[in-house]
């Protein structure tokens, strides 16, 4: 099967996709407006101009079909609705596959009317879509997709994160918390930070955080980690590799996200797989994961008090959480293996692809 990805070269998510794809013997073609510095496979990076991000990709659209005609692919596989799955749709190539990853609908399709109706348009284009948590099917629904049509899997974790051994909990004086998220708007890293000092007030443990990620943020965060007083205690580590992410992961404690949006977030899967205590935002992505008290902890998104109390008791309690950890660890194991989750993909590809050909 000879399949064509429309994406975001730069994405950890497509390079796995890929990988998984190129395993199974298909041949794949990845073409992207965006530069990768690890090419994965044959792959056609278009001269990007200095415009508007709509703009760009319709303009992108010409060329993108002159390619598509010289490759000739079984199967076309979009992802992020409002630009490559724009794309996609206007190409008017079958069968299409656009795959939703959450922003593009439940932040990008909400910004006004224009967005909700180009959303919409490219999902009911599609011969098929994916989806990554059951909410964010809902909110395809409620846009015009058709339920029948989309298969909702998470998009998983590296196995390398599945043969983490088990962790045992047990009591201790040097507590590690730490968030994996993006240094963006969307994942509200002012409300960790914010806490950082109540929780110093709170607790006599040796308590350190550990800011995982890179975003148009970073230098403003800081700035307010500076204000605050507390940069010895708040280190911001940057984009790291997985190797790096998996020891940062396994030598914390709790694992802390404020994200005020989400679907399936990738970075709970992973500090799940972890053996660490979850202390998440009380919004919807999340909730399909995280039981309040039972495998997790849920927190408002705009309450400090609230997620510093959270935070200081789980410190205080680690070891009676193994509950926790456990359950969470046969979860991820039993539900987040997204090279499982990809062999089913694989045979809907085939099954779309022979119906357009018998067709």
């Amino acid at each position: 099967m000879k399949i064509l990805f429309l994406a975001d070269a730069r994405s950890i998510h497509i390079r796995r996709w890929i990988e998984f794809f190129n395993q199974q013997g298909e041949q794949t073609y990845l073409i992207s407006l965006e530069e990768s510095t690890q090419p994965i496979t044959e792959m056609i990076q278009l001269r990007s101009p200095n415009l508007p991000n709509f703009s760009k990709y319709f303009l992108a659209t010409k060329q993108i079909r002159e390619i598509v005609e010289k490759i000739k692919p079984d199967l076309i596989n979009a992802h992020f609705v409002p630009n490559y799955g724009w794309i996609g749709a206007r190409l008017a190539f079958r069968p299409l596959v656009v795959s939703a990853w959450g922003s593009d609908i439940l932040v990008s399709a909400e910004k006004s009317i224009f967005h909700r109706l180009r959303a919409g348009w490219v999902l009911k284009k599609a011969d098929w879509l994916t989806s990554d948590s059951n909410y964010l099917t809902n909110q395809m629904v409620k846009l015009g997709a058709l339920r029948n049509k989309i298969s909702t899997f998470p998009m998983g974790i590296n196995r390398e994160f599945l043969s983490i051994p088990k962790r045992q909990l047990s009591k201790k004086n040097e507590i590690t918390i730490i968030s994996t998220r993006q240094l963006e708007p969307v994942y509200n890293l002012d409300l960790l930070i914010r806490v950082v000092p109540l929780i110093m007030e709170r607790s006599n443990l040796d308590i350190r955080f550990l800011i995982v990620g890179e975003g148009s943020q970073r230098e403003r965060l800081r700035d307010l980690a500076r204000r605050l007083g507390v940069t010895d205690k708040a280190e911001f580590c940057g984009k790291v590799s997985l190797e790096n992410l998996i020891k940062l992961l396994t030598s914390a404690d709790i694992y802390v996200s404020t994200s005020l949006s989400d679907s399936t977030s990738v970075s709970l899967l992973e500090a799940m797989a972890c053996s660490l205590i979850p202390v998440v935002t009380d919004i919807a992505g999340n909730r399909e994961w995280i039981e309040d008290g039972i495998n997790g902890f849920l927190v408002p998104t705009n309450r400090p008090e609230e997620l510093a109390e959270k935070i200081v008791s789980s410190c205080q309690n680690m070891a009676g959480l193994q509950k926790i950890v456990d359950r969470n660890k046969q979860m991820v194991s039993e539900k987040a293996n997204y090279q499982a989750n990809l062999l089913l993909l694989r045979e809907k590809f085939f099954q779309l692809v022979r119906e357009h050909k018998a067709s």
